[in-house]
């Protein structure tokens, strides 16, 4: 009876000590995946002060644009997107079918 304690006791200390490791491995991944996470947000960062500036400028400069032409002009291009929109999503749908 010894014996089998002795055998249960070894494949247990194999298990945890297995597991262990393993964790460790995983936990040290997760360490690079969270530094280079940090590196990706702070370039996307100060990427998007730089998309900031330039849809600064292009709002100002189109705001300079109000005449009643401009308006007609986007909401032609507006009533455009919208019918090509719906257009691809028929097509979509008739693809899947």
């Amino acid at each position: 009876m010894s014996i089998v304690l002795i055998i249960c006791a070894v494949l247990f200390t194999v298990a945890i000590s297995v597991v262990t490791v393993f964790l460790v491995i995983m936990l040290i991944q997760a360490r690079r995946t969270a530094h280079e996470a940090e590196a990706l947000l702070k370039n996307l960062n100060e990427e998007m002060a730089v998309i900031k500036k330039i849809t600064g400028v292009f709002s100002s400069i189109f705001g300079k644009f109000n005449s009643p032409i401009f308006k007609v002009a986007s909401w032609v291009a507006a009533l455009a997107t919208m019918a090509f929109r719906k257009r691809n999503s028929e097509q979509e749908d008739n693809s899947k079918e």
